[in-house]
């Protein structure tokens, strides 16, 4: 803030410099108080001009906002740089009524060209992790590395290595996502060699300037298939003529699944007539893709992979379409009755088919006839 007292002499001629990056946003606040405003009718009295031109405040890349204490003891006059460009570089001038200024040079230094140039880095869950804070032209020492609260990085994390201007995570983990780490580089200037004007350089002195980037750190994830199809559930048997549906779903994935590719028997299988393609991609739920047969044909057994990418990492599944028939029927005796009405059955299978499921239990129908009363007996066997 640039802010004087309100006095009817004639000031010395003060000079304010500041150094400012591109890009990086700018207040500068003139204010005037301890006076009797109640005769200034115009409260743009106080003004900020370049050269001879007034700085308006409707102009859209440099703008003034005037403000006077509701109890009229000070005037403020704020200017606003938005966005720093090497246009806004000079002398800029705060009045009050032409007799009373305060002069501001602004000189604007070019960016630093840090190695890193994105800002959000990421490596694979359990994955080393080396993050680069250095910049171009700035020794290693001359550069911080910080959490997002200032504070040393290798006393904030564990299992970390600093080298020079470089971390390295040894190995990160989902608790590191989203971890914020500030790279700091402080830089010498020479204002000389801003080509100041003799008057400013005679009591000006070398400064730093201090430059910051933000880093954000990603984990990233393969997408994981559900559990619930474990390597002894990807085979799927169906009879011919039925309805089959196979589905993938995804519980898990950094970044979330942007890319399916299914393959059967090595060839990408894309829909058609009576093979219908069902994919979620929705990020609030889980995402998920399905292939429903609805008339399941000799061409359609084989091996279904799917792949799924999230932009970065990638996983496979594979479930098999099994061809199978109804179990044959199995012999059925009596072997003895008990005087209660119970019986005891002898049961004897048909060699099955290596297609063919295993015979999970069996329905037996019976019909028991007495002389009072004749009836049909039903019961569940369950095959052990």
């Amino acid at each position: 803030m640039v802010k004087f007292p309100f006095v009817r002499q004639e000031l010395e001629k003060n000079n304010s410099i500041y150094i400012l990056s591109l890009n990086s946003p700018l207040q500068l606040d003139c204010e005037v108080e301890y006076g009797d405003f109640d005769d200034i009718e115009d409260i743009n009295a106080l003004e900020w001009v370049r050269g001879k031109m007034k700085i308006g405040n409707n102009w859209l890349s440099i703008y003034t906002q005037p403000k006077i204490d509701e109890k009229r003891r000070w005037l403020r006059q704020s200017l606003y740089i938005p966005k720093i460009t090497e246009q806004n570089s000079g002398e800029y001038k705060c009045l009050f009524f032409d007799d009373l200024q305060k002069t501001i040079n602004l000189f604007i230094l070019k960016n630093l060209e840090w190695k890193t140039k994105i800002n959000k880095i990421g490596a694979q869950i359990g994955q080393p992790l080396t993050i680069n804070c250095g910049a171009e032209n700035i020794p290693d020492e001359a550069i911080q590395i910080l959490d997002s609260k200032g504070r040393a990085i290798e006393e904030v994390l564990d299992e970390v290595v600093v080298t020079g201007a470089e971390i390295t995570l040894t190995k990160i983990g989902k608790e590191h996502k989203g971890l914020k780490i500030r790279c700091v580089a402080v830089r010498p200037i020479n204002l000389k060699n801003l080509g100041l004007s003799e008057d400013l350089d005679i009591n000006s002195v070398d400064s730093v300037h201090t430059d910051e980037l933000d880093l954000i750190i990603d984990v990233w994830i393969p997408p994981k298939f559900d559990d619930h199809f474990s390597s002894s559930n990807h085979r799927h048997y169906a009879i011919p003529g039925s309805k089959q549906l196979l589905r993938w779903t995804i519980t898990e994935s950094n970044p979330p699944v942007k890319i399916w590719t299914l393959n059967k028997d090595g060839e990408i299988l894309i829909e058609k007539e009576k093979i219908k393609i069902i994919q979620n991609l929705n990020e609030t739920t889980k995402p998920f893709f399905a292939v429903l047969i609805e008339n399941v044909q000799d061409e359609d057994y084989g091996r279904y992979t799917l792949t799924a990418h999230n932009g970065i990492l990638e996983s496979h599944q594979t479930q098999t379409l099994v061809i199978t028939q109804p179990p044959s029927q199995p012999k059925v005796f009596v072997d003895w009755v008990s005087s209660n009405g119970s019986v005891s059955w002898r049961i004897e299978e048909q060699k099955q088919n290596k297609n063919q499921l295993n015979v999970a239990y069996f329905w037996i129908f019976y019909k028991q006839i007495s002389k009072r009363l004749q009836q049909i007996n039903y019961f569940k066997v369950k095959k052990f």
